[in-house]
């Protein structure tokens, strides 16, 4: 799998709200808080099975950014939520395929 085809997904320990457009997320484990900026906000909405390749694509339409930037912001974010323990890879699901 490519890190195109990388999926992220919200990790289950992770409770989120939106409060006047802001996402805000709190690890229930490790009591850890952060509030998203805008980009950071989009990119979480969008961890619902999106690849990494598809959630940049639209923030580069979003913000109307090169897709350069809109893929390092996006790779960037992922790798602190991933760090942090906010978010866990998934494998991308199969093309075609229903899931179950």
């Amino acid at each position: 799998m490519s890190a195109s085809d990388q999926v992220y997904l919200p990790h289950p320990r992770a409770a989120f709200r939106t409060i006047d457009g802001d996402v805000v997320i709190v690890h229930t484990l490790e009591n850890t808080l952060v509030k998203l900026n805008e980009t950071g906000s989009a990119i979480w909405q969008r961890l619902d099975g999106r690849t990494v390749e598809q959630i940049a694509a639209e923030l580069e339409e979003l913000f109307e950014v090169g897709a350069a930037e809109a893929r390092a912001d996006t790779d960037a974010f992922l790798a602190m939520l991933l760090e942090r323990g906010f978010v866990e890879r998934s494998p991308a699901p199969e093309p075609g395929g229903d899931g179950g």
